[in-house]
């Protein structure tokens, strides 16, 4: 109908163009007609239009004129023809805008992303179907009303947070945990920019979120695993030192049981030596917490808990990991050297003490396999940024095939190894934000080096 109409409109301008004789510019109602076909026509139609009204128009004035140019009927078709030709451009114009907008409409409804649009009180003004593939609300359901009260948005933070921050820096990125029409909770990458007007003022935030639900359930599935792959491999450690444990247990109760006996000898004496029975209660406190202690370790090392990252001194980890090994150290006649410095950094105790007691066990190890007399472990502690600590042997060193290898799953160089220890280790300083390397050393031996970050800096981020 809207063809029929502007083809009968065309024929009626041509009409009344050649057969009167009104002193007016008819032609120049063609500038309505170029403007219903906006709509209509796709750009290259627009200009057969814009061509036939000129044609139209040059032929209407002959047919009417002749070929009188001096006459005030050649200046109305000039007049005709610029309102024509200007019409036509600022139309072809908006039609390629137009056709531009419409793509990206369309390409809007193609995304998986749920796309939003909200004015600054967060009423929704677009909602793409993306959004609706995502949340389960139509756009009908959901206009005019607040995207936060429809979706239950729980923000790291806070609204208000967000909100300033979009404020000051004109967009905003991060997760976002919201309820699904079915109730179901939906884990979102969020990202809002801010809209402004032509003076600069904001009028809407436009929000793009991309569902990232079955991403962190698999990374939480893949933590879980690390988590119980690093227990086992504690356990597993555990099994190794348990002759370790059992000495020095046992050399406590010992010790606590002579002194026991002593003192019920100093006790019968007429009359009792209550000062010897002092200085023996006094050992026999001493020992038990000695023996306390070692429990303490022990349960610590098999404790299975999920990560805790707290403010610590990587000091003290090295030192308490020195005295579990201690038994293996002596059984080996390894010398070992210490440089520590305090090293505030932000951790897990417990996993960071699993990467330094599997660093020492295997460099006893490498050091039982020779003949030498002088075994030497030196470890170096240094507060540099990043904090590095580094373990150092003067063993056999690594052969080529080990050493490009080492940090990966299943590679062992012992009989009944399972190849875990150090790809765990490597997992865990990589959970903590490090990098972890070996290299054989030029005065002989092995060399293997962890880094992370200090405490000030993990604060400052």
């Amino acid at each position: 109908m809207l063809k029929a109409l502007i083809l009968l409109a065309t024929l009626a301008i041509f009409i009344v163009d050649t057969l009167t004789s009104l002193d007016i510019a008819v032609a120049v109602l063609y500038v309505a007609v170029i403007l219903m076909g906006i709509r209509l026509f796709s750009q290259k139609g627009l200009l057969l239009m814009s061509i036939a009204s000129i044609v139209l128009t040059v032929f209407a004035f002959f047919l009417s004129h002749g070929i009188d140019f001096e006459s005030s009927a050649f200046a109305r078709c000039l007049v005709s023809l610029a309102a024509i030709c200007i019409t036509s451009v600022l139309a072809m114009g908006n039609k390629s805008f137009q056709d531009a907008l419409k793509r990206q409409v369309q390409m809007l409804g193609q995304t998986h992303d749920a796309i939003v649009l909200t004015d600054l009180q967060d009423k929704i003004e677009l909602w793409n179907p993306g959004a609706t593939s995502l949340y389960g609300w139509h756009f009908d359901e959901v206009k005019g009303r607040s995207s936060d009260e429809i979706l239950a948005t729980q923000y790291p933070s806070s609204r208000a947070e967000a909100k300033e921050w979009l404020t000051s820096h004109g967009q905003w990125e991060g997760e976002l945990t919201q309820i699904g029409k079915d109730g179901q909770p939906v884990i979102v990458s969020s990202r809002w920019s801010l809209i402004r007007d032509n003076q600069g003022h904001p009028t809407r935030i436009l929000i793009t979120n991309n569902d990232v639900t079955d991403h962190k359930q698999a990374d939480a599935a893949l933590h879980q695993a690390q988590t119980e792959l690093a227990h086992a491999a504690r356990l597993s450690t555990l099994g190794e030192l348990a002759a370790s444990f059992s000495h020095e247990i046992n050399q406590p109760l010992a010790s606590i049981t002579t002194t026991g006996e002593a003192s019920l000898r100093w006790l019968k004496r007429d009359p009792p030596d209550l000062v010897e029975v002092s200085d023996c209660m006094n050992r026999i406190i001493n020992e038990a917490r000695r023996a306390s202690e070692v429990i303490k370790r022990i349960r610590n090392l098999a404790r299975k808990t999920e990560q805790v990252h707290a403010p610590l001194d990587l000091q003290d980890v090295v030192k308490e990991s020195l005295a579990l090994v201690e038994r293996e150290l002596k059984a080996e006649r390894v010398i070992v050297k210490t440089q520590l410095k305090a090293t505030p950094v932000m951790g897990d105790y417990i996993q960071l003490q699993q990467v330094v007691i599997n660093l020492l066990l295997n460099a006893i190890q490498a050091l039982a396999s020779t003949e030498q007399r002088y075994r030497q472990i030196s470890i170096v502690l240094s507060d540099a940024d990043p904090a590095v600590c580094t373990v150092n042997d003067n063993g056999p060193g690594l052969s080529q095939e080990v050493a490009g290898n080492m940090f990966k799953a299943f590679v062992t160089t012992k009989a009944t190894g399972m190849g875990m220890g150090l790809s765990i280790c490597r997992s865990i300083i990589d959970m903590h934000g490090g990098a972890i390397k070996a290299q054989n050393r030029e005065e002989g031996g092995a060399s293997v080096e962890f880094t992370l970050p200090r405490l000030e800096e993990v604060s400052s981020d």
